[in-house]
């Protein structure tokens, strides 16, 4: 027996498959010739098929999970303004006036930022939010498992990496590491990496975006066998006319 869904899943498969397999026999064949022109490739643009089917017995429900992409980049756009904050604090609070030296536009910054409150600040907190948002976003795969939980450590890896390779080296940021600036660095870096850790721990630890729902599913009869023991009234048509996108042609730009 089989559902529906499975069927099309397999049909689609196999045309993917049919694809790979003959463009993977046509670069082999053409290994060893010259490639001044892109290869021709084997492209299926739609397909159109009958299925007749008709079902095996009464409808069940089973469950179907799926991830809350939207509660999830809800969390991580929550997650990136609260760490800026932490950041930014833990930033003002490793590198004290001493530290910074006699630059005045270094220790300026500082105490605008020890303020917490000014336009320098916000302006800070905005743009930090967003570079780790955004790497964030591209890691969402790495971060989130497939149980619909958080995991801790590569999230505070991606914020510790926008910080270290980012923030850090913005020129009104390095103003505050003129003195000792490597030390002062690798500081800011361990204090930040032991703040972030229990805090975002703290987080996740009752967050889940793996939502659970019932679907409404029925084994159905599809071979030719089966389908010859059926009354033919009771035998259902679907037509199947289904679109692939247009692969694009490998062009060799290094080649005229």
């Amino acid at each position: 027996m089989a559902h529906i869904d499975k069927i099309v899943e397999a049909i689609l498969n196999g045309v993917n498959q049919a694809q790979l397999c003959a463009n993977r026999h046509l670069r082999n064949e053409c290994n060893n010739k010259s490639n001044v022109y892109a290869l021709p490739q084997a492209v299926i643009n739609s397909i159109e098929l009958n299925l007749n089917y008709a079902l095996a017995d009464a409808s069940s429900e089973c469950e179907l999970y799926e991830m809350d992409y939207n509660k999830f980049y809800a969390f991580l756009k929550d997650a990136a303004k609260q760490s800026a904050k932490i950041i930014t604090s833990t930033i003002v609070s490793e590198l004290k006036p001493e530290t910074i030296g006699d630059d005045n536009k270094g220790l300026k910054i500082w105490t605008a930022l020890y303020d917490g409150k000014g336009a320098e600040y916000r302006k800070l907190i905005t743009y930090t939010s967003r570079k780790i948002y955004s790497e964030l976003i591209t890691l969402s795969e790495t971060i989130l498992n497939e149980q619909g939980s958080v995991q801790t450590e590569p999230l505070v890896s991606a914020i510790c990496s926008v910080v270290d390779s980012d923030l850090l080296m913005q020129p009104d940021i390095e103003l505050m590491f003129s003195d000792n600036g490597h030390e002062n660095r690798e500081r800011v870096m361990a204090k930040l990496s032991m703040t972030l850790s229990p805090f975002i721990e703290q987080l996740v630890v009752d967050e889940n975006f793996r939502n659970k729902r019932l679907v409404t599913t029925a084994d159905v009869i599809v071979d030719a066998k089966g389908l010859e023991k059926i009354p033919s009234e009771c035998i259902h048509s679907m037509r199947l006319n289904i679109s692939f996108p247009s692969v694009p042609v490998n062009v060799n730009t290094e080649n005229k």
